[in-house]
Parts: structure tokens; sequence; C-alpha cells
């Protein structure tokens, strides 16, 4: 009879526990499952109470989300490894019954204010991973949780973890769908899902917004049908069939429903789970008044620089009337003996070269910025050409108590380039070397580097002047930017000396580099090609 009565107390417990499996697999919503543990744990064992908490991994805590029959509300209670019931379960990873709660050390200041006897516990476990902990209690002194009792929770327990830990998942994916979904649907950028056909799957409502169509009129129909004409037709179905196997992305212009067209920026990027390809999906940014602002402010600057460059025309003819006079009324003044206004008569000559030399500067970056900037290429020799730079820079340096030094081996050889440019450019560097130099030393120096077949000509000006800072030196470059106010003042120039040379470099296919130190000095590196990029466009000189 025993025998018989064991066996159908277990085959009622299996049925139990099949019942609560089921019940428990139904619901997905986290908080309802935790609450259906507590309520099935109670009544199976037959407690007067319990609570389960889940396992916090960023915090390294128990929280505690479904409570009954405690003696108070516990839900939102946070639990320590190590403390309480639960805590000391979640570190060991094995049940616990405490026969007599209010006498047990282990026991958790956030439950001193209740009145329970004893109290069982169990770690919620799949595999060895922590999920939570289970701890039922009874509040009638004469029950004492036994070994039997403690079988029954750890026959409940892994069905409890299991579907916890499928609730939480489901919860958790949930929560990242309804993410998603809300940015998809309140994104700004039209976003619209394609399948493996290319028809529309999906489309947000910025999409509708866009394109004029909603979603009922473009769900189903191919998406190149929708946008695109006859003209533009095969390159975006192009880019949908590049965007099924990887990210593309493009410019381009697309059709609304009302017939109109938008200027868009698109991304496709393929979608696939599991290795398996399921369709795309494309972004579309409206860039119709960007480009028109582009086109504007291009428009705009070529103005400016046919404006520059109608003006320092204009300007250049009556300058040089006023240096050609200046110089003869200088020859004049001294063959009638008139020494005295000769001083005068040269600062009308020498601001008038100045200004001369300044309005050149704004003629060269105005050519430059609106594309009529020729090359004239032609054979020269290097190291005669330096000899002619050095002789014109040296009273200019000298002028200031410095020191020039030219290196320049006297083999060196030739290069085919803009002969002009290239002195321009390195006038340009003397002349900002003596201007920041006093009493100092200025260093030219030339040689030939090779790197591989592409062989290159390095200009090096190097000064021991008054230097830049970092921020100075990146904006060095700039058109009309100079190091600093009180730099200009002292100084004087336009800032456009450097500019100027640096798209000469570029345009002969080579670069200018600065190293700099405030208080001591600065070295610019001119490198070109042998034979300059633009040698095959360019006006040639034989």
């Amino acid at each position: 009879m025993r025998l018989i009565e064991a066996e159908r107390r277990r085959a009622d417990e299996h049925k139990a526990l099949l019942d609560t499996l089921a019940d428990l697999s139904s619901e997905l919503e986290l908080t309802r499952v935790l609450q259906a543990v507590i309520e099935r744990a109670v009544t199976q064992l037959g407690v007067s109470g319990g609570e389960v908490a889940i396992w916090d991994d960023e915090r390294h805590e128990l929280v505690v989300l479904a409570s009954r029959g405690v003696g108070k509300d516990s839900t939102g209670t946070r639990l320590k490894l190590d403390e309480g019931a639960m805590g000391a379960v979640a570190r060991t990873l094995e049940p616990l019954i405490i026969p007599s709660y209010g006498e047990w050390l282990g026991r958790s200041e956030k439950y001193s204010d209740i009145t329970v006897h004893s109290v069982m516990a169990a770690p919620l476990l799949i595999g060895r991973r922590l999920v939570g902990a289970i701890a039922t209690v009874h509040s009638d002194p004469e029950r004492v949780f036994n070994e039997e009792d403690l079988r029954l929770l750890n026959m409940f327990a892994p069905q409890a973890a299991i579907a916890i830990e499928n609730a939480r998942l489901y919860t958790e994916a949930q929560r990242q769908r309804e993410y998603f979904e809300s940015l998809v649907l309140n994104s700004p950028v039209a976003i619209v899902s394609l399948g493996l056909e290319h028809e529309i799957v999906s489309c947000n409502p910025a999409f509708e917004r866009l394109f004029g169509y909603s979603s009922e009129e473009a769900v189903g129909r191919p998406l190149d049908d929708l946008i695109s004409t006859a003209d533009t037709r095969s390159e975006a179905e192009a880019y949908t069939r590049e965007g099924l196997a990887h990210a593309v992305r493009g410019m381009g212009r697309r059709r609304r429903k009302d017939g109109a067209f938008v200027d868009v920026e698109f991304l496709g990027v393929p979608v696939a789970v599991d290795g398996e390809r399921l369709g795309l999906m494309a972004l579309y940014h409206d860039i119709t008044e960007l480009l028109q602002a582009r086109r504007e402010a291009e428009a705009a600057n070529s103005a400016k620089s046919q404006f520059l460059a109608n003006m320092s025309h204009e300007l250049r003819t009556p300058l040089n009337a006023i240096i050609g006079y200046s110089e003869m009324l200088q020859e004049e003044v001294e063959d009638l003996g008139q020494t005295a206004l000769v001083p005068d008569l040269g600062k009308i000559h020498t601001a008038g070269r100045h200004l001369l030399a300044l309005i050149n500067d704004v003629l060269d970056l105005s050519k430059i910025e609106a594309g009529k900037m020729e090359l004239y290429i032609e054979e020269f020799d290097v190291p005669s050409m330096v000899e002619e730079v050095a002789t014109t820079a040296r009273p200019l340096i000298e002028k200031n108590a410095n020191r020039l030094e030219v290196h320049c081996p006297a083999d060196l050889g030739g290069m085919r380039g803009d002969l002009t440019k290239v002195r321009q450019m390195l006038l340009n560097l003397l002349s900002n070397a003596s201007k920041f130099t006093s009493d100092g030393r200025i260093d030219l120096e030339v040689e030939r580097e090779r790197n591989g077949g592409d062989e290159a000509l390095v200009f090096r000006v190097r000064d021991t002047g008054i230097g830049m800072t970092p921020e100075q030196q990146d904006r060095v470059f700039e058109a009309f930017s100079q190091a600093e106010a009180s730099t200009s003042r002292k100084f004087g120039g336009t800032g456009l000396g450097l500019a100027i040379s640096k798209r000469f470099c570029e345009m002969m296919g080579g670069g200018i580099a600065l190293e700099s130190e405030p208080g001591k000095g600065s070295t610019f590196t001119i490198r070109l090609p042998t034979v300059a990029v633009g040698a095959s466009e360019s006006h040639t000189i034989a």
C-alpha cells in the first residue's frame, strides 16, 4: 500500500508539474510569468507565501519582481550576493532550508519588519547560469520545511527558470523590435524595405511624404517602377541589384507621384537572417535644397572670382602707369638736381610696386578658383633657376640683417614644369622668411629625391625666425589668413602667398608642407615631380 501511495503521489506531482509547465509556457509577458511562477509554487508546495527575483547581470544583484504572502509587498527589493536567503543561494547555486528565519544570522535587514517562521530558497538555473532565485515561506511555527519539500521545489525550479528566461528573451526582443519600429516610423529619412524581386515590402511615413505614395499604394510594387523614369531606370535598377549583395550608396534624381523630381542621396544595405538573403533596405535623404545651396554658392564664388579678376585687371593698368611715371620722374629730378624730391618719388614707386604685387596675388587666386589658371610647361635647369631666385631675394633678406645660405648641387639637373610658378613660390617663401626673421639665417636647400621609379625635386626654405604655434600652422595655407592679428599689423601682407603656392604645387602634382616651432623658426618644404603632372594637358613651351 505504501508503494502504491508513493507512486500515486509521484504521478500527481508529475501531472502538477506538467500543468505548471503548460501554464507557464502559454504566457510570455515577463511580469505575468513571474507572478504565475510564485502562484504555482505557493499552491503546489502548500506554503504561506513566497517571492521570485531575477538576476541583474549588470548590477550584480537580485531584484524581486513578484511576491505573495510574505508580510509586505517586496516587489522592487534588491539583494546583493549573500544577502538574505535568495542572496545566499545565488552565491552558492545550491538550495537552502532555514528552519527558523528569525534566528538565522544571514537574515537581511530589508526583511526585519516581517514575521515568518520557516524559509526555503532555491536558485533558478539554466545549466549553471543563474537566472534568478525563488523563496517560499511559512508563518506556522509548527510547519518546518523538510527534504521532501525541498525535492518538490527542486522539481519546480528548473521549469520556472526556463519559463522566466523565455519570457525575458521575448520581452527583450519585443522591446528591441518596438525600439527599431519607433526609429523607422519617426525617422526623417525615407526608409523602404524590398523583397528579392525588388518589390516594396514596407515603407515609413517619411517615404510617403518624400515620394507622395501612401503605404497601401506602394507595398507590392517594384520600387524602381515607382520612383524612376525611363532615363534613370537602368541606373536605379543597377543600384538595387548591387544593394541586394552589398552596401551601396549614391546620389541621383528620383520621381514623385505628382511627376516632380527630387534630388536624393541614398543608401542600400542587404537584409539577411542566418545567412539567408531576404531582401534590401533602402534609405533616401532629400538633398534638393542642399544641392541648390551648393549651386548658388558655386555661382557666387565664380562671380566673386570673376569680379576679382576684372577689378585686378582694371587696377593694374593705372598702377603700371604710376610705377612707370614715378621711375621717369626720379630720373628727371635727378637730372635737374632736385635731389630732395627723390626719396618721396622712391616711396611712391615702392608703394606702387607693393600694391601691384598684392593685386597680382589676388588675380592669381581668382584665376585658380575660376579654373582659368594654366601651366606653361618648359624644360629648365634647376641650379640656374635657384641661383637667379637667390640673387633676386638676397637684397630683401639682407635688409633685416639676415644671411642667406644656398645648398643646391651644380649637377642637380633640370625639370619639366612651370618655371615662372616655381620661381614665384620660392621667392614667396624666401620673402616670408626674411619678413619674420631678424639678425638670423635663412637656408634654401634643393635636392633630388627618388622613390621607386618616381623622381621629385625637393625645395626647402628654413629660417630662424619667430616660428608658429600649431593653431597658426593649421590655417597658414588658407586664403586671406595670417598667423594672427598682431602679426598682420606688424608685418603686413594679405595672406595669399602661401595659399597660391599650395595651389601651384597641387596643379603640378606636388605639395607643400610646414614644420615650425614658436621662437625656433619654420621650414617650408615643396615637393614637385621632375615632370609636372599637368604637362600633357597645359600650354607647353618647346
